[in-house]
């Protein structure tokens, strides 16, 4: 799954059938949660899911937890910061 992630671009099938295209920004990890994040985006918005980076199978998961959510969020926010100090992409 790593390796997917890595490569910038992936699809996913929408519950319709609808195959849609993102690109990876980042992928972190956090040890209070002791997950896996990739944040991925495509021209309607910017995403976040949980990914297990030793998984064969290319499976995100749903972030439900709020305090779990705003961490993610806070995180987003700090790497777009990082980045537009940097001159780089702003996304």
């Amino acid at each position: 799954m790593q390796e997917i992630l890595e490569q910038g671009k992936f699809n996913l099938v929408e519950e319709n059938g609808d195959v849609i295209e993102y690109n990876t920004l980042f992928t972190f990890y956090n040890e209070k949660y002791n997950k896996n994040y990739v944040v991925y985006s495509n021209d309607k918005g910017i995403f976040a899911s949980v990914y297990n980076p030793n998984d064969d199978e290319f499976d995100l998961k749903n972030i439900d937890d709020a305090e779990e959510l705003n961490m993610v969020n806070e995180q987003i926010s700090q790497t777009i910061f990082e980045y537009s100090d940097d001159g780089g992409v702003i996304y």
